[in-house]
């Protein structure tokens, strides 16, 4: 997503949010006017049933017309009564809505800026033509059309990671971050990173029917980057759906399928709609 959308779409939550903010607010308020008009019920009701008593000791010959037009008019305030009680609920969950609504929104505009500060912060260290600096995931891995949107979850935040050729370059362009205030970028030094070892049962489970392989193995990228690959992709497997992943055993290791779904190795399992979005 380039830095132009994200303002852009950044604007916009922030009109969205001033929008239900103010929706908040008449909500409040409705409740609390409807409030006050279910007070007045309350106290019209009791007035009417103590006149009700005080007839009893009346003469009930003389008073039948209008005890009957105070029956009638206790039966009308208690159909306003339940109506405005049911306003009242109906209105306190439009609120709750708008809350929630309103709480994504400030959590979706909080990510759109912590994005725009990596994009900042990445595009900055690529720009500054720093020797040892190789380039992010996103831009050294290839891989086909149909594995992309896979890739892109098993990857999440690290696709923009940034490979170095040591620890030392990727010191130099922390502070360079620093010094400049434009944000925060994860680096991957390729003289400190640990081999990650394909466990023995990834290699057994590549066999298992609608299981396509380890994810690192469906990227094509110089073998020179090899740690960094493995270190963002050597602990996933790629499968079919959540039927081949949920067959494979969920818990056993972590799965990623085509559209998407993640099953994480302690059970944790995330999935919904998703669109490709960055790309390797």
């Amino acid at each position: 997503m380039s830095e132009g959308k994200i303002v852009h779409q950044l604007e916009h939550l922030e009109k969205e949010i001033e929008k239900t903010q103010n929706v908040l607010f008449e909500l409040k308020e409705k409740i609390a006017k409807e409030n006050i008009e279910k007070i007045r019920f309350e106290m019209e009701l009791q007035h009417i049933e103590e006149q009700l008593q005080n007839m009893m000791s009346s003469d009930v010959q003389r008073k039948f017309v209008s005890l009957q037009a105070l029956e009638k008019k206790n039966s009308q305030l208690v159909d306003k009564f339940n109506v405005t009680h049911t306003l009242i609920e109906d209105t306190q969950k439009k609120l709750a809505d708008h809350r929630e609504r309103l709480s994504d929104l400030k959590g979706t505009k909080i990510r759109i800026i912590q994005a725009l500060a990596s994009n900042n912060a990445v595009n900055t260290i690529l720009n500054a033509s720093i020797n040892g600096v190789c380039g992010t995931i996103a831009s050294l891995g290839k891989v086909q059309e149909k594995y992309a949107l896979a890739l892109e979850v098993v990857a999440a935040g690290r696709i923009s990671s940034i490979i170095t050729d040591t620890d030392i370059i990727a010191a130099q362009c922390i502070k360079l971050l620093k010094d400049k205030h434009t944000g925060v970028a994860m680096f991957l030094p390729l003289n400190r990173l640990q081999d990650r070892a394909q466990k023995k049962e990834l290699e057994q489970l590549k066999h298992f029917s609608g299981v396509i392989g380890v994810a690192q193995d469906l990227i094509e990228y110089d073998k020179g980057y090899e740690k960094a690959f493995s270190y963002v992709f050597g602990s996933t497997i790629v499968v079919q759906d959540m039927d081949v992943a949920r067959k494979v055993g969920v818990g056993r290791v972590r799965m990623v399928t085509l559209d998407g779904d993640l099953v994480e190795p302690s059970g944790a399992m995330i999935g919904g709609y998703r669109k490709k979005t960055i790309g390797i």
